[in-house]
């Protein structure tokens, strides 16, 4: 059986291998998986998640500039109207009879 740790073909089935003293894996046992950092996944979900509330905020931001645009455009539409009646008035008033 061979060490995946060191290399060393050890003859037979031994739980340790002689050469580094490492558990070596039984016949036909995949290989150990390389364990990902709990920092690293933290980090990760954290990320992720602090993305997704950015995000959502923004659009938040940008319906109420939104919203806030279309008003004054609104109230500027109004004040145009106004503005308009006002000089037609006048100008009825020195063309009436």
């Amino acid at each position: 059986m061979q060490c995946p740790a060191c290399g060393y073909a050890a003859p037979g089935v031994s739980p340790l291998c002689p050469q580094c003293g490492r558990k070596s894996l039984p016949a036909g046992a995949p290989p150990p998986r390389a364990k990902t950092s709990p920092l690293f996944l933290r980090l990760l979900v954290y990320g992720s998640l602090a993305f997704g509330v950015a995000l959502f905020f923004k659009g938040r931001l940008e319906a109420l500039l939104d919203a806030e645009t279309a008003l004054k455009e609104s109230a500027l539409f109004q004040q145009t109207l106004e503005q308009r009646r006002r000089v037609q008035a006048a100008v009825l008033e020195t063309d009436g009879p």
